[in-house]
């Protein structure tokens, strides 16, 4: 069995990232929230999403949230003020299906 290795928790920013072999698990730990995602979280997850994309021993990384249940999608799109571009760029560069985005 191999051991799960935790990497960088940090409960000040809701993200948890633990390494079980070549298996990355990020977990969006907000259960109070509703594991919505504020603007520290989002950097916490680009920083796991970077980490995981030049760590050779990663070769999955599974997005989940803590608690049962999610924040609502939102309904709108957010104003641009909002969005930190670097991690929409980042995200659609780098993870996007090809065609999406």
């Amino acid at each position: 069995m191999v051991a799960r290795q935790q990497r960088q928790p940090d409960d000040a920013d809701g993200v948890v990232v633990v390494d079980d072999g070549p298996v990355r698990v990020i977990t969006i730990d907000r259960p109070a929230r509703r594991n919505a995602v504020d603007s520290r979280a989002a950097a916490a997850l680009l920083s796991a999403f970077e980490s995981f994309d030049v760590d050779d021993s990663a070769f999955v990384a599974v997005l989940t949230g803590a608690g049962d249940a999610s924040a609502p999608a939102p309904t709108s799109r957010p104003s641009p003020a909002a969005i930190d571009d670097r991690w929409a760029t980042t995200v659609q560069d780098r993870w996007a299906p090809p065609g999406c985005g």
